[in-house]
């Protein structure tokens, strides 16, 4: 398999949408309470969004050309001076086609950012990740992420 990092551009977005599309699927089976399911072109605007949008960015991972995994993130600003960083890259969305999975191709979307990150000196990338998927929490971890917060969200 050949694999290849490129940058998410409108001519990969229907692949990119089945990407996205599954891993909305596993959010909702793991947090049908917070999160539901979506026709697939319902979430074209929001990547669109992220390709055509200054601060944001959409990678792809390419495997023999063919859209095998995605992650959007942005770069973003603290208002104030309290933390050790005011700007850092946000990661909305990382995911992997379960055709792909164990291919180390989440690894090569995290290392693509962290370059990212490096060469726009960006010192710190977030992500979040939902309590039920331990599988992710485990892969973020060998990564060399941590956890620094934790988000709470109440139903009213």
């Amino acid at each position: 398999m050949t694999l290849q990092i490129v940058d998410l551009t409108e001519e990969l977005i229907d692949e990119a949408l089945d990407v996205f599309y599954e891993s909305n699927l596993i959010h909702c089976a793991g947090a049908p309470d917070y999160f539901r399911p979506i026709p697939k072109e319902e979430s074209r605007p929001y990547i669109e969004w992220i390709v055509k949008t200054p601060h944001t960015f959409g990678l792809a991972a390419l495997a023999d050309g063919k859209v095998a995994g995605i992650v959007f993130a942005a770069e973003e600003e603290k208002p104030d001076n309290l933390f050790a960083y005011q700007k850092y890259y946000k990661i909305y969305d990382i995911a992997v086609s379960e055709a792909f999975r164990g291919q180390h191709i989440g690894q090569a979307l995290n290392e693509a950012v962290k370059e990212r990150a490096r060469a726009n000196n960006i010192a710190n990338i977030e992500l979040e990740v939902f309590c039920f998927n331990q599988g992710a929490t485990a892969f973020y971890h060998k990564l060399g992420y941590r956890e620094v917060s934790t988000i709470m969200s109440l139903k009213v």
